[in-house]
């Protein structure tokens, strides 16, 4: 073989690969990416459901319960009003919670939103008090009882914002006490003592709410 034609050999052969590489780019181009795609990535528009996005935990601290508490009953404060909802609460003075704040207040806000619009019409109770340890916060609302599991379905990412702060969810529906839910997250220090350790223990606090429903809350 001559040179003129080892040359033209050679010159033949990195066009076509030249041309190949193109190819593979134009089509790679073309291409949807995995992530755009339906279950890779990111949820489909059929089975989707309102916890699809990451829940990424912040650092917990130390959080004053009324304070916090307060703060998100003030928000619900034109919701509630609106749907003609008696919002009340019972909050244990002096109660310190260990938890992240934004995860918290997703937490009271979602389980409160849900309990306002069921009991349109009727009223709402939240309370929490120190508990062994833990600080336990229930949600009550006389609306019609509803099915635990469902409403359990519809609370996934509170459960799991609860959880992984190593907290649990209790959820119980009766005619007799309404729909009530139940979290405990940890508490901080130790529970509030009476002025004086002779003092008798207070018996824990009645509210009656809409319907003439009783509902006992700690002091």
């Amino acid at each position: 073989m001559t040179t003129i034609e080892l040359l033209a050999a050679v010159w033949a052969a990195a066009t076509a690969l030249g041309l190949g590489l193109l190819i593979r780019r134009a089509r790679y181009s073309a291409a949807p990416s995995p992530l755009l795609q339906p279950g890779v990535g990111q949820t489909s528009s059929s089975g989707s459901s309102p916890n699809e996005a990451a829940l990424l935990l912040g650092e917990s601290r130390e959080l004053d319960v009324e304070h916090e508490f307060s703060a998100v009953i003030g928000a619900l404060h034109e919701l509630a009003a609106a749907n003609i909802v008696e919002l009340q609460t019972v909050l244990q003075p002096g109660i310190k919670i260990w938890s992240d704040l934004d995860a918290l207040r997703e937490v009271l806000i979602q389980t409160l939103t849900d309990a306002i619009h069921r009991a349109a019409g009727g009223g709402v109770l939240l309370s929490a008090h120190w508990d062994g340890g833990c600080i336990q916060t229930t949600i009550t609302d006389d609306a019609a009882p509803g099915d635990p599991m469902r409403l359990r379905a519809s609370l996934q990412r509170v459960e799991e914002c609860i959880s992984l702060q190593g907290g649990t969810l209790e959820i119980s529906c009766s005619a007799l006490h309404g729909n009530v839910l139940t979290f405990r997250l940890p508490g901080v220090g130790e529970p509030p003592r009476a002025a004086s350790d002779d003092a008798p223990t207070e018996e824990p606090q009645v509210r009656e709410i809409s319907r003439h429903r009783v509902v006992r809350s700690a002091p």
